[in-house]
């Protein structure tokens, strides 16, 4: 027999090795797979695929793609309810056996179950908490404008958040958004010592006035009841005239004794109240011509003893120096005199010892020469 040659003449593809009798074609992958005879009475046969259908849970490649049960996820669920599983799953369940022995556990693959989760309250976190398709209602913060940083707001809402940003208050009462001291819950305060007042100082968004208690005369009891910032500074008490005036603080500490009840020796009890005692100061002989009341008796400068008298000249021109002649001795000044003598001419208060001396042909400083030093000198004025 020749190389190249056979006896049977029944082959269908005498160009294909894999087509002959007997020989089987292969085409499509999955369900469409099929095989066919590849010849079939001397004609060689074509292969069809089956054709494909819609992929189910059945671990088959049903729509012929290469991929089995390649189902895309299941989701359900909304907000934080919502959940997504795998398409396909294995569901498993106890069956009694009938023998007596334990349950045994049965796996069917097939189509799989989401299930939504638990609704949780609604909270401000962006997330729809409650499940019920509407995020954050109902809890989300209304902001206003905080102009002063107390963390009070006033005026008409600019928006809503889950926070609060700077400059910003999720209050909007506030009853003076130009002063962080006045917001809902502080105080106002006003006056001192027994006219301290406070009142809240926003009421229903509007600010408030603190209006301080009257005063009331001031009192020995540790407090400033005149509300002049001081306390007890009640009128001292004063008493005496002329040197011996004295004056002491009317509020003192007053002590004493009291007998005890026990047969215990007597102990000190103290309390402060209107107990200042005055007591005037010694008379003194009295000095002239100081106007001081020495002796205490309202009337200063009236020693009557002669001998203590000073000397008083005439000032008429008040120009504290009395003309030289005719004094008078007396204890009390007499009206337009001096103790002071030497005026030249008490006539002119531009004439008295100690004056400049000018230009003007009279004694200013009643040296008893006029116009002396040279004051008259021409040059002296180049």
């Amino acid at each position: 027999m020749l190389a190249g040659y056979v006896t049977d003449a029944t082959d269908c593809n005498d160009g294909s090795a894999s087509v002959k009798p007997g020989a089987f074609k292969s085409c499509g992958i999955g369900a469409c797979a099929t095989s066919v005879p590849a010849c079939v009475n001397g004609a060689e046969t074509a292969c069809i695929p089956r054709p494909a259908t819609q992929e189910v849970c059945d671990q088959v490649d049903n729509n012929c793609n290469g991929q089995v049960d390649d189902l895309p996820p299941v989701s359900c669920g909304v907000g934080f309810c919502r959940r997504t599983v795998a398409a396909c799953a294995d569901h498993c369940e106890l069956e009694e056996s009938r023998d007596g022995k334990p349950p045994i556990e049965v796996c069917t693959w097939g189509a799989n179950t989401c299930w939504p989760g638990t609704p949780r309250a609604e909270v401000c976190n962006g997330t729809d908490d409650n499940c019920n398709g509407t995020t954050d209602e109902g809890v989300l913060l209304t902001l206003y404008r905080d102009g002063d940083g107390d963390g009070h707001g006033a005026g008409a809402p600019t928006g809503a958040s889950c926070n609060v940003p700077a400059g910003a208050s999720s209050s909007g009462l506030d009853c003076n958004d130009a002063n962080a001291a006045v917001h809902p819950g502080a105080l106002k305060h006003c006056g001192v010592g027994a006219c301290a007042a406070s009142v809240q100082s926003c009421v229903n968004g509007t600010e408030q006035t603190c209006t301080p208690f009257p005063p009331e005369p001031e009192s020995c009891d540790r407090f400033d009841n005149d509300c002049n910032g001081q306390v007890d500074d009640a009128p001292p008490k004063t008493c005496g005239v002329g040197a011996c005036m004295r004056s002491v603080p009317a509020c003192a500490m007053a002590c004493w004794y009291e007998e005890a009840r026990d047969g215990k020796p007597p102990r000190e009890v103290c309390e402060w109240g209107d107990y200042g005692v005055c007591a005037p100061g010694q008379p003194r002989p009295e000095v002239c011509a100081n106007d001081l009341d020495e002796d205490c008796n309202g009337w200063p400068d009236d020693n009557d003893n002669t001998s203590t008298w000073v000397q008083f000249f005439a000032d008429q021109d008040h120009d504290g120096h009395g003309a030289n002649w005719e004094p008078q001795s007396a204890c009390r000044q007499p009206a337009n005199t001096s103790r002071t003598p030497g005026d030249c001419d008490d006539t002119r208060a531009d004439m008295k010892p100690g004056s400049v001396e000018v230009c003007d042909g009279i004694d200013n400083n009643c040296s008893g020469t006029p116009d002396e030093g040279n004051v008259c000198d021409q040059s002296l004025c180049q």
